[in-house]
């Protein structure tokens, strides 16, 4: 799994917890409420901006840099699973 995978996952679970069908995620983070707007630019800025898109992934420590955000996007979606159920379908 890569950074960028890792960026989809959150993407995904915050658009099941909007009931939202969009590939948009600009916007996603305008209607989620505190605290996981603030989670969800955190990460989308750190693994899909600096890491995917411009390729500043810390060097000589990827694999340590991997399980610290591996663990922080299980809590994230973890914790929005726990607040809805509103995502019924499945999700490739």
């Amino acid at each position: 799994m890569s950074f960028d995978e890792l960026f989809h996952a959150v993407r995904l679970a915050a658009l099941c917890y909007l009931d939202r069908d969009t590939s948009g995620w600009r916007k996603v983070d305008k209607v989620l409420p505190p605290p996981f707007a603030e989670q969800f630019r955190a990460m989308t800025q750190t693994l899909h901006i600096q890491y995917g898109y411009e390729g500043r992934i810390p060097r000589g420590t990827e694999a340590a840099e991997f399980k610290e955000w591996n663990d922080k996007v299980r809590t994230f979606v973890d914790a929005m699973r726990q607040r809805t159920q509103t995502c019924h379908r499945r999700i490739p």
